[in-house]
């Protein structure tokens, strides 16, 4: 029950970021690439929970599994969206929520998403990669909406068939 309603919110996120530009993916100083349909793998990691994406000719899949892309869409914009206020003040501490880890061709990204302890409503972000570095924040609920996205993504296998 739980997986049929996380798709459902998913669907519904889905809808929502198709709002959101792709422009989301402008490149240069630590912005992440060209355009999300460059985008080959992808990682995202938090609480010890780990979504392992691939991209080839064959369709996008996760943990080994076949996976929505439409969703996965979905999951791009939003990371790339928390990427969109740069200039934080201050500085993150202890260890991060959410780490991404995406891959473009040759060009690798990593974006982590930290605890703001001033203001509980938002979370530091640090992109680091080929193109330089950036910092900033975003809205607190960017990460949940990440890792919702993520399960979303996730198409049921036979097993899970009813």
């Amino acid at each position: 029950m739980l997986r049929k309603d996380v798709r459902h919110f998913a669907a519904v996120l889905f809808l929502l970021a198709a709002l959101l530009p792709v422009t989301a993916f402008a490149g240069g100083s630590g912005g992440l690439f060209s355009g999300a349909e460059t985008v080959t793998s992808l990682s995202v990691t938090a609480s010890g929970r780990c979504f392992v994406y691939s991209r080839s000719a064959a369709g996008i899949r996760v943990n080994g599994g076949e996976a929505d892309e439409e969703v996965f869409m979905t999951l791009l914009r939003q990371i790339g969206s928390a990427l969109q206020d740069e200039g934080a003040e201050g500085e993150p501490s202890g260890e991060p929520l959410l780490t991404v880890q995406v891959c473009a061709g040759d060009e690798k990204q990593t974006v982590s998403f930290y605890t703001d302890e001033a203001d509980r409503r938002r979370v530091f972000v640090l992109s680091s990669g080929d193109e330089g570095s950036v910092s900033g924040t975003t809205e607190a609920w960017r990460v949940g909406t990440i890792l919702l996205a993520c399960e979303g993504t996730q198409l049921p296998g036979e097993e899970d068939a009813p």
